[in-house]
């Protein structure tokens, strides 16, 4: 059988199992999820172990497997002695370079595996509903983050089995799809998509449709079991069974007639199948037509002779239990008793050996795919490889023919090719490069100002980028973006146009490098990539690094030279080598320089009106249409030929990927997910868990929220709190942190049935894409938080939501005798408890309570000390704290480069701790103690009143309201 491009068969080993109708499944899933590792806890006979283990050998796979038992049994499965544990070792002995069987419980065996390693977990032990919890909760630590979990019995409804009880539980946390045929099998996704198969195998079981389309195929196949299943009804004695065979040979010549006439029909489909792609593939044609004459010759036997056959494998059963039995035999019958198994052995069947047949072929046509694919790129790979390596002795002017012939095998292969396959020796090895002036900061302490006639934007054709938020403050700078798209984006102004070139590549840079024309009044520009997140301090990064110079970009991060541009523009299938080799061609013709310096041109500051800047632009624009469109190659020609050359902004600030002042987000198509506006004034729900009222995110972000709106939204919204789902209608429903870890599918369905949009606030939690897909929005509450959702999970919009400081802080002014510093928080959040205690106060609360001891203190200190001791389940913490610091009047003290410190407090804020070593902040603290009241003192004052404004109710309330205006339009 086939399920989404994989195929899957019945495992050849077949002991007596409860897992039998689940083998097809097994085959499958270690066929698509390709794991490095799996895990079974509970084998018994090792049918569900060994299934995996032959998709392992059959595939080729570089995967560990363990199985881990005591094979005793207990008192679900039984008690049983040695001799199951040596059928099993026997087995092994096939797998023996992969596979290991742990004989030790299930706690002991978390020493032999290596945490976070785990893809596929199988759990079949002890099925009482403690037990099973046990066993998944301890091996949580080995899974890693692309891990399925297998569950069995989760059907099984009788004594103190609980995997049903237990299945239920974790059925509400996670996405999963239950097999409900023989004793229910569970699976459960633990961690991302692995493969696209997985990927798609997850999307459909999602869907009620999809899971009943799964469940039919695989029940279907699981009819197709070994002849021990199908002679073998549990509801007869051996005896019983033996006998009544011998008195029905009509019977039994009705199913061997039906078995041929399946095996016949199993050949003819994959003769047909695979004949086509293998014409070339002369063994595997050989091992077909030999295949094929030992089945018919098979089945000739099995017809003569229905009844012998069925009884040497009802006597292969008898046998193999007298095997296993206590009876006091010798050894010499013993050996006879296995000799005389041996030769029983179902595998030998006619199923197994068109298994074996099966697997062949499917293997073969693997590999013909494989080489064929290979085979189609092999003169794509040829010619790359003669095209560089002839340009790299010659000169691209030298190699025209021999790039002229890339671009035509690429057009022939009809798809591009994938850089990985070349040599390594390929690829460039240029870094960063040092070369050309750098911008020499402005130094100030005090005010800053913007320059008048300045504009930031950004030039956005075709469905290329989501146009992020601009989540810094403007005061009073336009942000536009040039677009042909229907869009909106806070902060953004939208300028809709149509397109002056029929490539949406080339519109768009129009406007990127003709600023002089698009803004004929303005006097300054700043052109960002349309993927730029802005999140630092706007006005003093161009005060201090722009604003006194006429020309600025940042450094290309990792090229420094125009040949090893060009050559990865060719490589990376950027735009085509025929192309791009005759402008190269052109520019040796005319000299240039090597190693002098690219730039990245998704960031160019420009006083545009500037006659050499304005000349240098139109001899850019002309070069971009003329010759290729990778705008890097010409303008390094241009700067270093003609100029006049832009500074460079230092590698202190950042790269010009991420800086002080911005990100720039993967590039993604864009999400139109407009919600139907209400009619009435629209109704916001805040949603939270009742278990967790006292906790510190569901007082703050829910409770503490919806008041602040309810109270500024009085002409926009009504808005409400509540932990009743059932309760919430016709609003727009934001579901608190706490409450998306409870929350199960069907609630999420029946609130979505109900409302006109659900929204999640995950806080400082991490959200997987596939959570994130549920949700209508995400709201995240910090710069981090919004960058990485827009990364990871795209296909969901997102918007920023700044937390507030607690509502309750009522501080007049901060002390201004002296310095005083204090903590506020818990004491695992922070360093120094013991060292600092005679510099700084220690406050210590607990989140997960409701208490306000601490707030009457907070007037009691002008420094707020924030060192954080980073761990791994903080998640995107918000700048709560520095938060909380500008509500008091007071500065803060914390790291550069954690959270979302540097973001609103830019990168020359005065009071940045030098390291979180106990003696360096020691020192700092000291030397701040002199500093209290110094221009620097009052700068950082000044900061953090900037920190205050982005966090202020106004601000909120604002960032609100674009949120509704963005889901309705």
């Amino acid at each position: 059988m086939k399920f989404l491009g994989q195929a899957a068969s019945m495992p050849s080993y077949v002991p007596t199992s409860a897992w039998l109708r689940h083998g097809h499944f097994a085959s499958w899933l270690v066929k698509a999820m390709r794991p490095s590792t799996i895990v079974e806890l509970g084998s018994h006979f090792g049918f569900s172990y060994f299934s995996f283990c032959q998709a392992v050998k059959e595939n080729e796979l570089q995967t560990r497997c363990f199985a881990v038992d005591t094979w005793q049994g207990d008192e679900h499965a039984g008690f049983y002695d040695n001799d199951v544990f040596e059928t099993v070792e026997a087995e092994n002995a096939k797998y023996g370079n992969f596979s290991t069987l742990l004989r030790k419980t299930f706690t002991d065996a978390l020493d032999d595996i290596p945490d976070g390693s785990v893809d596929l977990l199988h759990i079949d032990g002890r099925h009482r509903y403690s037990d099973v919890k046990e066993d998944f909760e301890s091996w949580i630590p080995k899974l890693s983050q692309n891990a399925i979990v297998l569950f069995h019995d989760t059907e099984v409804r009788r004594g103190d089995f609980g995997v049903i009880e237990y299945w239920a539980e974790l059925e509400t946390q996670y996405t999963t799809i239950n097999f409900p045929f023989q004793h229910g099998l569970g699976v459960l996704f633990f961690g991302r998509d692995a493969t696209p198969e997985i990927s798609e195998f997850r999307q459909l079981a999602s869907s009620e449709a999809g899971r009943d389309a799964i469940y039919a195929l695989f029940y279907a196949q699981s009819n197709d079991l070994s002849w021990s299943e199908k002679l073998g009804k549990n509801d007869l004695s051996w005896s019983e069974k033996l006998g009544k065979l011998e008195s029905q040979n009509a019977a039994s010549s009705q199913i061997i007639n039906e078995l041929r006439a399946d095996f016949a029909e199993k050949v003819k489909t994959v003769t047909n199948e695979y004949s086509k792609d293998l014409n070339s593939a002369w063994d595997v044609t050989a091992r077909i037509a030999n295949g094929s004459h030992e089945l018919r010759e098979e089945i000739a036997k099995a017809r003569s002779r229905p009844s012998k056959l069925m009884k040497d494998r009802l006597r292969y059963s008898i046998l193999k239990k007298l095997a296993r039995s206590r009876l006091p035999l010798s050894e010499k019958t013993r050996r006879r008793i296995r000799k005389s198994i041996a030769k029983r052995d179902p595998k030998r069947s006619l199923n197994g050996e068109l298994a074996a047949l099966e697997t062949h072929i499917i293997h073969n046509r693997h590999a013909f795919v494989q080489l064929e694919g290979r085979l189609k790129m092999s003169a794509v790979y040829s010619a790359a490889l003669d095209a560089i390596l002839t340009e790299r002795r010659l000169g691209f002017r030298g190699s025209l023919e021999k790039f002229a012939k890339l671009s035509q095998e690429i057009e022939t292969a009809g798809q591009s090719f994938d850089q990985s396959m070349l040599p390594r020796f390929l690829a460039n090895t240029s870094s960063t490069s040092q070369q050309g002036p750098i911008v020499r900061p402005q130094n100030f302490v005090g005010s800053t100002k913007i320059p008048d006639g300045l504009v930031i934007y950004t030039s956005l054709f075709g469905d290329y980028d989501q146009l992020p938020p601009v989540c810094t403050e403007h005061n009073g700078i336009e942000f536009v973006c040039f677009t042909d798209q229907d869009i909106s984006a806070p902060g953004w102004t939208i300028e809709r146009r149509e397109p002056s070139h029929t490539s949406s590549n080339l519109a768009a840079k129009y406007f990127k490098l003709m600023p002089h024309e698009v803004f004929p009044d303005r006097e300054y520009s700043l052109f960002v990539d349309a993927n730029t997140l802005f999140k630092g301090r706007l006005d003093s990064f161009v005060a201090k690094w722009l604003q006194a110079h006429d020309f600025v970009m940042w450094r290309h991060p990792s090229r420094d030279d125009i040949v090893d541009e060009a050559e990865t523009i060719i490589l990376m299938n950027e735009d085509d080598p025929e192309i791009v080799s005759h402008q190269m061609a052109k520019y040796e013709a005319e000299g240039f320089p090597r190693n002098a310096g690219l730039y990245e041109c998704s960031f160019i500051w420009r006083k545009h009106h500037n006659p050499e800047i304005k000349d240098l632009m139109e001899a850019w624009w002309q070069e971009v249409t003329t010759q290729s469109c990778r705008e890097q190659i010409s303008f390094y020609q241009l700067v270093h030929k003609k100029g006049p050359k832009p500074l460079a902004l230092p590698n202190s600030l950042g790269d010009s990927r991420n800086n002080v002042l911005f990100t720039k987000l993967p590039h993604q198509p864009r999400v139109q997910r407009k919600l139907t506006k209400p009619k009435q004034q629209p109704k916001v729900a805040f949603l939270f868990d009742e278990e967790s009222r006292s906790f510190g995110s569901a007082f703050m972000r829910s409770n503490q929220l919806a008041s602040l709106l309810k109270e500024q939204l009085q002409d926009t919204a009504a808005v409400s709190c509540t932990t009743d789902l059932t309760s919430v209608e016709d609003s727009f429903v934001v579901v608190g942190k706490r409450l998306m870890d409870r929350i199960s599918d069907s609630q999420i369905h029946d609130l979505r049935m109900r409302n006109v949009a659900i929204a999640a606030d995950p806080v400082d939690a991490v959200v997987s894409p596939e959570k994130a897909s549920h949700y209508d929005m995400i709201i995240a509450a910090s710069l981090n938080g919004l960058e990485s959702i827009r990364a990871t999970s795209s296909s969901t919009p997102s918007y920023l939501l700044t937390h507030h400081a607690d509502l309750r802080i009522d501080v007049a002014a901060a002390p201004e005798d002296k310095l005083r510093v204090g903590y506020f928080g818990e004491l695992v959040n922070t360093v120094g408890s013991e060292t600092l205690g005679h510099l700084v106060d220690y406050n210590l609360i607990t989140t997960n309570k409701l208490e306000d001891s601490w707030l009457t203190k907070l007037g009691n200190y002008n420094a707020h000390f924030a060192v954080r001791n980073v761990r791994k389940i903080d998640g995107f913490k918000p700048f709560t704290k520095g938060f909380v610091a500008a509500k008091c009047g007071a500065v803060i003290l914390c790291e550069r480069d954690v959270g979302d410190n540097r973001f609103y407090l830019g990168d020359d804020y005065p009071y940045y701790v030098p390291s979180t070593e106990l003696d360096e902040i020691e020192r700092f603290l000291f030397e701040l103690n002199d500093d209290y009241g110094s221009a620097s003192w009052k700068y950082a004052q000044e900061i953090m009143e900037s920190v205050r404004r982005r966090s202020s109710a106004e601000w909120i309330v604002q960032e609100f309201r674009a949120i509704l205006s963005e889901a309705w339009g």
